[in-house]
C-alpha cells in the first residue's frame, strides 16, 4: 500500500504537491521554506511494517498531533486520511494522489462549504472562501 502525504500550510492555506510517504525522519528539510521555522529538524519517524504505517514523535520542540491526539515517542499506528498537525504544517495521508486543493482544504477543515460556479462556457469552476 503506497500513501501520499499532503503538505497544507496552515497560514496561507496553500496545499503543496503531494509526496510518496517513506520509512524515515522527517524535519525541517523536507517541508517548504515557508513552514519550516515551525519545524524541528528531526520531528518525527514514519515506519511501514507489515501491518501497516506507525508514526512517533522524535522529542521535537512543539510536538506532533494525530488526529488531534498528541503523539509520543511509542509508535502509533495511523491511516490514510489521517491527519498530522505540528508547527504552522498539517500533513494528511492519503492514498489518492490527485485530490485537488479544495478537496485538500475541506478535508482539513480549512474550507467549510465550497460553492460550486460555472462560468459563461458551462465550465464547473469552485469558488470558497476562508
Amino acid at each position: 500500500m503506497h500513501l501520499y502525504m499532503y503538505i497544507i500550510d496552515r497560514n496561507d492555506k496553500r496545499v503543496h504537491h503531494p509526496k510518496l510517504v517513506e520509512s524515515r525522519d522527517y524535519g525541517r528539510r523536507d517541508f517548504p521554506v515557508e513552514v519550516q521555522g515551525s519545524i524541528s529538524r528531526n520531528h518525527f519517524n514514519i515506519e511501514l511494517f507489515e501491518n501497516g504505517y506507525f508514526l512517533k514523535d522524535l522529542k521535537s520542540k512543539n510536538g506532533t498531533t494525530h488526529n488531534g491526539n498528541r503523539v509520543g515517542l511509542v509508535p502509533k499506528r495511523f491511516h490514510k486520511e489521517n491527519l498530522l498537525r505540528f508547527g504552522g504544517v498539517y500533513v494528511l495521508f492519503s492514498d489518492y494522489a490527485l485530490y485537488t486543493e479544495v478537496e485538500i482544504l475541506v478535508k482539513v477543515g480549512l474550507v467549510k462549504n465550497p460553492i460550486p460556479l460555472v462560468d459563461r462556457t458551462g465550465i464547473s469552476l469552485i469558488n470558497y472562501a476562508y
